[in-house]
């Protein structure tokens, strides 16, 4: 269904789930276990599937890597129905007059 829906997120969830990939070969690159058969396909592809802490990592770093592509997409305007957080858009205080308050990530959008 969001493959039909929302095709330009479908890029950015691809592109987040390959940075949270080379982030987990970044940080086992000098282990046994280098994270180096995701996203490939080999014959060794049935290590996520029991449970272990290296799935874990693997789940838990793919996951930040997609929420992070996608809040980021969102700010940037590469998304469409999302856009910045709009409780830190900007406030008007009395004393110092309008304060600017850019176009923050909305985190909320990106983890949902």
């Amino acid at each position: 269904a969001i493959c039909q829906s929302r095709p330009d997120a479908i890029i950015v969830i691809g592109e987040g789930a390959q940075m949270g990939i080379n982030e987990c070969q970044y940080q086992f690159r000098f282990g046994r276990w280098n994270c180096s058969a995701l996203g490939e396909k080999t014959v060794f592809g049935q290590e996520l599937r029991v449970g272990s802490r290296e799935a874990a990592f693997t789940y838990a770093i793919t996951a930040a890597g997609v929420a992070h592509a996608v809040t980021a997409a969102c700010s940037q305007g590469n998304l469409s129905n999302c856009g910045c957080d709009r409780e830190k858009q900007g406030y008007y205080n009395q004393a110092e007059g309008w304060k600017w308050g850019g176009c923050s990530a909305d985190v909320r959008y990106g983890i949902d």
